[in-house]
């Protein structure tokens, strides 16, 4: 048996359901209270399909995050001064069409 000096933890049996408790026994959960109001849960709910309360958070979590993301992009728009213009893929001009032409 491997000895904890080389590495080797004791698997965390502890962990709530649903966790991610590995053999280094670090938990990558966290379990907090919410006072939610119930129309705003409902509307959530029927809006995007999410069945249980715990993933519509993550969702609504994870949009938050994107949208301050996408602002702190938009903040930078063109502030480097240093920046080259990036080549663009441009696509050959269109050949002119022959419907609809009378001879």
């Amino acid at each position: 048996m491997p000895s904890i000096a080389s590495g080797w933890r004791k698997p965390y049996s502890g962990a709530a359901p649903g966790c991610d408790a590995d053999r280094s026994a670090i938990l990558i959960c966290m379990r907090t209270t919410l006072n939610l109001r119930d129309d705003l849960v409902k509307d959530a709910m029927r809006f995007t399909g999410e069945t249980e309360k715990t993933a519509l958070i993550h969702r609504g979590l994870e949009l938050l995050i994107q949208q301050g993301a996408m602002k702190e992009l938009a903040a930078l728009g063109g502030s480097d001064p240093a920046a080259e213009p990036i080549r663009r893929r441009r696509l050959p001009p269109a050949k002119p069409s022959r419907k609809g032409r009378r001879r």
